[in-house]
C-alpha cells in the first residue's frame, strides 16, 4: 500500500519532468514489466505455491532449487529471443503507438534497456515467491516498499542531474538487481533459521516437487497470469494506436488512483494466501469456509466504496494531484469503478485458485476474457474514447472470470466454496442505491462546500448501511456455524 502511494507521488514529478508525450512512452514502456512479469513460464509462482503446500523441508528444498535452474535457463532463453527480435524487426518501435520522430529514438532505446533488465532479474522471482512457504511473506512486501522508495530516489536524482529517459531506464536496472541481491541474502538467512528449528516433516501425502509436476504447474499460471496481465494493461496501447499517445497519459493517472485504492483489496486477499493453503494441506475446511466468507464480504465492501468513492471525489484528487488534463472523464471514472467491483472478486478467486492449486483449464478463461476485451475496445474506441476500455473490461469479465472462477472452485471444493448468493444480491442493491446517489450528487449539484459535505455523508451513510446490513450478518452466520 505504502509503495503504491510512493507511486502515485511520483506522477505529478515525472510528468512535469518528462512531459505528456514522454511521460506516455514511459507509462506503456513499464506496463511491459506486467507482461514481462510472466515471462518465466509461471514457475517462480509455481514454485512459492508448491513449496507452501508441501511441510516437507527436504521437497522445499527440492522444489526451490529445480525452479531456481529452471527459470534461470528461462531468463537466458528470453535474453536471446530479445536480441533475435531487436535484429530482425528493426522497425518494432511503431507498435508503441503514434508518436513524434525525436521521442521514437528515445522510447526505442528505453524500452530495449528496460527489458533487458527485467529479464536479467526475472530469477530472483523464485526468492520473492518462496518467502510465503517459509511464513515469511511479509518480508517481500517490506522489500517491494523499499523497491518503491529507491525508484523514487532514482527519479529524484535523474532530475536533478538532469539525465535522459535512457540513463534513467539504466538507473532503475540497476536499483532492482542490488535490492534482489540484498534479498537473496536475507531469503538465505531465513531459510536457514526455519530449517533449524522446524522438525522434519517424515512423509507428505501432497509431496510435488518433480519438474514435471513445477513445469504443468507454473504454464497453467503463466497461461491464465498472461492473459490477466494483457488485460489490465494492453489499453494503453490500444489508446496510442486508436488515438495518440498523449491521450494515454489522462487514462493511466485515473486508472493509477483506482490500482492505489484497489491495493487495499488485493493485500487483504493475498494475505491470507498462504494460511489457506497451509490450511488446505491438513484439510482445515471449516477454517477456510469461515476465512472465504470473510474475504467475500470486505471485498465487496472496499470494491463498493472504491466504486462510490471515486464517482465523488476523484476528479478533484486528480486535479489537485496532477491538474485537469489528468482526468480521463466522468464516464470512463464510472465504468472503471463498475469493472474494479466485478474485479475484486476475480481477484478474491484466483487467490484461492493460486493457494488450493485448482489451475487446470482455468486459462482458457482468462484468455475468453482478454480476446473479448481487446474486440470490443478496439470496436468502439473510434466512437466512444478512452471510455471504450473499461467497457471492453466490463465485457471481458462479465462474460468469462465472473462467473466460470466461482463454479471451478465449488466444483473443485466439492461444494465447500460458493458465494453467499443472498449476500451478494444484498451487497449489489446497496451498492447500486449508492452509486446512483453518487452520480446524482457529481452531475447535477454545483461544485460547492455544500457538496462536499452531501458526498461525505452520503459515504458514510454507505459504509455504515453496509455494516449493519452485511458484515453483522455474515460474521453472527459464521460463529453458528450456517453455511
Amino acid at each position: 500500500m505504502v509503495s503504491a502511494l510512493i507511486g502515485i507521488a511520483t506522477a505529478p514529478i515525472s510528468l512535469s519532468y518528462w512531459k505528456i508525450e514522454k511521460f506516455g512512452v514511459w507509462s506503456i514502456i513499464t506496463s511491459f514489466a506486467a507482461y514481462l512479469s510472466v515471462s518465466g513460464l509461471g514457475i517462480d509462482v509455481a514454485c512459492g505455491i508448491l513449496m507452501t503446500k508441501n511441510a516437507s523441508i527436504a521437497s522445499k528444498n527440492r522444489i526451490f532449487k529445480r525452479s531456481l535452474a529452471m527459470i534461470t535457463l528461462t531468463a537466458l532463453a528470453l535474453l536471446a529471443l530479445l536480441v533475435l527480435l531487436s535484429k530482425l524487426m528493426p522497425g518494432w518501435i511503431t507498435y508503441l503507438g503514434n508518436m513524434s520522430l525525436e521521442v521514437k529514438g528515445i522510447a526505442r532505446k528505453t524500452t530495449l534497456i528496460f527489458v533487458f533488465s527485467f529479464i536479467i532479474n526475472i530469477p530472483f522471482g523464485v526468492i520473492a515467491n518462496s518467502f510465503a512457504s517459509y511464513q515469511k511473506a511479509y518480508l517481500n512486501n517490506i522489500f517491494n516498499l523499499f523497491q518503491a522508495i529507491l525508484g523514487f530516489i532514482v527519479l529524484l536524482a535523474v532530475i536533478v542531474i538532469k539525465l535522459n529517459m535512457p540513463m534513467y531506464a539504466i538507473l532503475v536496472g540497476i536499483s532492482w538487481l542490488i535490492l534482489n541481491i540484498i534479498k537473496t541474502i536475507i531469503f538465505l538467512r531465513e531459510k536457514n533459521i526455519y530449517e533449524a528449528e522446524t522438525k522434519e516433516s517424515i512423509g507428505n501425502r501432497m509431496a510435488e516437487e518433480s519438474r514435471h509436476i513445477i513445469l504443468i504447474t507454473g504454464v497453467r499460471l503463466w497461461l491464465y497470469g498472461m492473459a490477466l496481465m494483457v488485460t489490465q494493461n494492453i489499453g494503453s496501447l490500444i489508446i496510442s494506436n486508436h488515438l495518440s499517445i498523449n491521450q494515454v497519459t489522462p487514462y493511466i493517472l485515473t486508472y493509477k488512483i483506482f490500482s492505489l485504492l484497489f491495493t487495499i483489496v488485493t493485500m487483504t486477499n493475498i494475505s491470507a494466501a498462504p494460511m489457506l493453503g497451509r490450511e488446505y494441506s491438513i484439510g482445515n475446511w471449516p477454517w477456510i469456509i469461515q476465512m472465504h466468507k470473510k474475504l467475500f464480504i470486505s471485498t465487496l465492501f472496499l470494491n463498493g466504496a472504491i466504486w462510490i468513492g471515486s464517482i465523488m471525489f476523484l476528479k478533484d484528487v486528480i486535479r489537485v494531484w496532477v491538474g485537469a488534463t489528468g482526468y480521463a472523464g466522468f464516464l470512463t471514472t464510472v465504468l472503471l469503478g463498475a469493472w474494479f467491483l466485478l474485479h475484486g472478486l476475480s481477484n478474491l478467486n484466483y487467490v484461492v485458485i493460486n493457494a488450493f492449486n485448482y489451475t487446470k483449464k482455468i486459462s482458457l478463461i482468462s484468455w475468453l476474457e482478454t480476446i473479448v476485451f481487446i474486440i470490443v475496445s478496439t470496436l468502439l474506441i473510434g466512437s466512444v474514447g478512452i471510455a471504450a476500455i473499461p467497457i471492453g473490461l466490463l465485457c471481458g469479465t462479465i462474460i468469462g472470470p465472473l462467473w466460470a472462477l466461482p463454479y471451478i472452485i465449488h466444483k473443485r471444493s466439492k461444494g465447500s466454496l460458493k458465494y453467499d448468493i443472498n449476500a451478494f444480491k444484498k451487497a449489489l442493491i446497496v451498492i447500486a442505491s449508492f452509486v446512483v446517489l453518487a452520480v446524482f450528487s457529481e452531475y447535477y449539484l454545483a461544485e460547492t462546500i455544500l457538496k462536499l459535505g452531501l458526498n461525505l455523508v452520503i459515504f458514510g451513510f454507505y459504509c455504515i448501511i453496509f455494516y449493519k446490513i452485511l458484515w453483522l450478518e455474515i460474521g453472527a452466520s459464521i460463529k453458528l456455524g450456517i453455511n
